[in-house]
């Protein structure tokens, strides 16, 4: 049965091809030859920083005037940059317009992933004897500086739970949806507060994930690793509470077809 993961993956693989349409050629080869060391998501990222990079290179470097797509771009392009492309190009991140939209602009962090997603390109091909150097590495890496982890206080938690409960500040519209969902949006706040979990991996889980004997779950994790991870009692009264409704709960026809591929927890 398929899962939200490989649904996820589906959809990533197609935005991907995309991306690399638009890229050089010689891109294809580095994509599929890290394809089964990196998750999709990073790949992704990677084509998308590579794009904005030989986008610069086509609109801002001298050396490409003649170039009319980044398809023009050659292994030998990049192997003849010097150090100086490189620190314009994160000077030029600092503040740029992408395809005549509002004015984009990078901090150190996004910067420093841009900067491995290009290095990451050179040692590949560095790797495999097809260009002679890796120029990308004479730049000194933006420095990243570590954010601090903001948590809710165990008040902050209860206050978030009771509203939940209790629809304070509702109008009367989002009140009548309040009452058909709050038991849910109560399940899924303990579930992510007592746990720890992800967005994206608390909408993964299917029901057939759940077990209330162990009080564990099996939860997909960042790169599509599994693992299972345990909940104390208050995240099973809730997620049981929720369940109790739901079972009682008749989707409209339509909603669900005999070929429904997953079944999901929340819905």
């Amino acid at each position: 049965m398929a899962d939200y993961s490989l649904e996820q993956q589906i959809k990533l693989t197609k935005k991907l091809r995309l991306v690399l349409d638009e890229l050089p050629a010689f891109c294809t080869m580095y994509f599929t030859g890290i394809d089964s060391t990196t998750a999709i998501r990073t790949r992704l990222a990677y084509a998308t920083d590579l794009k904005t990079f030989f986008q610069f290179l086509l609109d801002e470097v001298s050396l490409f005037t003649a170039y009319s797509s980044l398809g023009d771009f050659t292994l030998n392009d990049i192997e003849r940059l010097d150090s100086w492309v490189f620190e314009q190009f994160l000077s030029f991140l600092s503040a740029y317009q992408k395809d005549d939209q509002q004015v984009l602009s990078n901090a150190n962090p996004a910067k420093a992933r841009k900067l491995s997603s290009i290095r990451s390109m050179y040692r590949y091909f560095h790797k495999k004897g097809l260009i002679s150097s890796n120029p990308s590495l004479l730049v000194d890496m933006p420095v990243k500086k570590d954010k601090p982890i903001v948590r809710l206080e165990a008040n902050e938690s209860a206050d978030l739970l009771d509203n939940i409960e209790n629809g304070i500040k509702l109008t009367k519209t989002q009140q009548r949806y309040h009452d058909k969902t709050k038991e849910r949006d109560a399940a899924i706040i303990t579930l992510l507060l007592g746990t720890g979990i992800r967005i994206s991996e608390c909408v993964g889980l299917n029901i057939e994930d759940i077990d209330f004997t162990q009080n564990s779950f099996k939860v997909t994790r960042k790169g599509g690793n599994k693992e299972i991870l345990y909940f104390n009692d208050e995240v099973k009264e809730a997620l049981e509470d929720y369940l109790t409704v739901r079972k009682k709960i008749i989707p409209l026809p339509g909603v669900f077809s005999a070929g429904q591929q997953r079944n999901p927890l929340f819905q």
